[in-house]
């Protein structure tokens, strides 16, 4: 027989009598109880005897299921006649009888696994998590562990931005959830705020469905370097002397941190000395950018031949900003390159 938690199927078990009780009173038949289900716990309170009245060959025990809110599957309950208050009666076949009490919570998407955002801010430096929680709408007494699986998304990178996550959370036998943390790792990458997405699949309980209105959770990794004035441009010197006709010099303008933007960094300068942009050099405009993934790039001051006497001419790039606010500049942020006169070298030579 079955009886349901919930929704009005009970259960019943008759012990009869293989004659009238004709003695003039009650005879009582008593029994034992067995299974999982637990009594006054999963059904309502079977005691441990019941009585067949005078004149009556039978009686029964009515089981009633007790609603509750634990996904914990269908559990069986025996019944075992164990004697009579009357010696003559003996115990026959059969003795023993299985009910079955059928779990409302492990019917196909009556409890959904969900996940929620518990801290939906995280920071790598100073380091501080984000935590999500993997939940199922009832408890879990299943009496073994229920997997939730995930797929982890977004902007940010396991195992470099954050601490790589399993793809599964494991709710524990008496619990109904589980937190997900999410770990940031501190990098000296300028890529602005990044977010970690993780979406339910599926679970290893075969009624528990997705829920699919919180089946997404984020959390947003904030960048330590991405602070104002948290990267510094410096400007370096490669080769600081060129001769017009035959000769290039070259300058690095240079990041404390890669950038990782997913865009190139415009770096701008100012151009000054005795030596004219555009004139005396090729024009190098007023700003380079630092590609996706590039810590530096190089500036070359190409030398214009012509036929002037001119002697030695200076070239001053300064750096003035960045297109980006978390970039300030740091000494040396200014450099002087020189470009020698081929026309002077030949009044020397001659």
């Amino acid at each position: 027989t079955t009886l349901a938690e919930a929704g009005g199927d009970n259960g019943q078990l008759d012990v009869i009598l293989s004659a009238t009780n004709g003695t003039g009173g009650p005879i009582t038949v008593n029994f034992s109880r067995g299974g999982v289900a637990q009594n006054n716990v999963d059904y309502t309170d079977i005691g441990l005897s019941v009585q067949i009245a005078a004149g009556s060959d039978r009686t029964s025990i009515a089981l009633t299921g007790i609603d509750d809110t634990l996904l914990e599957g269908d559990e069986d309950l025996t019944v075992t006649l164990t004697g009579a208050s009357d010696a003559a009666i003996s115990i026959g076949a059969p003795g023993i009888v299985t009910a079955t009490v059928t779990d409302d919570e492990n019917s196909l998407g009556a409890v959904v696994a969900s996940l929620y955002t518990v801290t939906g801010s995280a920071s790598e430096n100073p380091q501080a998590s984000g935590q999500l929680l993997a939940a199922l709408s009832a408890t879990n007494a299943t009496g073994g562990p229920i997997s939730i699986w995930y797929t982890i998304g977004g902007t940010a990178s396991g195992g470099s931005d954050y601490t790589a996550l399993s793809g599964t959370a494991i709710v524990a036998d008496g619990v109904t959830s589980v937190a997900i943390a999410i770990d940031p790792i501190d990098d000296v990458l300028l890529e602005g705020a990044e977010d970690v997405v993780l979406t339910v699949t599926g679970t290893s309980w075969p009624t528990v469905a997705v829920d699919a209105f919180a089946d997404t959770a984020t959390v947003t990794i904030a960048d330590d370097e991405s602070a104002a004035g948290a990267v510094t441009a410096w400007i370096q010197a490669i080769d600081l002397s060129a001769y017009e006709a035959t000769d290039t010099a070259s300058i690095a303008v240079i990041l404390s941190a890669t950038n990782e933007t997913g865009a190139p960094v415009t770096v701008s300068f100012v151009t000054g000395g005795r030596a004219i942009n555009g004139t005396d050099y090729a024009n190098i405009g007023s700003s380079v950018q630092i590609a996706n993934s590039a810590i530096s790039t190089v500036i070359t001051l190409s030398p214009t031949d012509d036929n002037l006497f001119e002697d030695t001419e200076d070239i001053v790039v300064t750096l003035t900003g960045a297109s980006s606010a978390a970039i300030t500049r740091a000494a040396p942020y200014s450099v002087t390159a020189t470009i020698i006169d081929d026309e002077a070298d030949q009044a020397t030579d001659n």
